[in-house]
């Protein structure tokens, strides 16, 4: 999932950073990072983003192969 994958379904669901990150049991500052991409999403983020919201592993995956589709045919 990329930062903006997460900035989508943040706002989604309404909430602010501090707001997410407090919902995932992070920091502010890491949630930032990665929707900034500065920093790739971790294992555990991911397993918190899914046992916290109505999403699951499979579509947070669904999400990083087609970031990798995009890469290998940009148009």
């Amino acid at each position: 999932m990329t930062g903006e994958q997460l900035v989508l379904l943040r706002g989604k669901l309404g909430l602010s950073q501090r707001e997410f990150a407090e919902l995932l049991g992070m920091s502010g500052s890491a949630v930032a990072m990665v929707e900034a991409n500065h920093r790739k999403m971790s294992a555990i983020m991911r397993a918190k983003i899914a046992a916290n919201i109505s999403i699951n592993d499979e579509l947070l995956s669904f999400f990083d192969s087609t970031e990798k589709l995009k890469r290998i045919n940009p148009k």
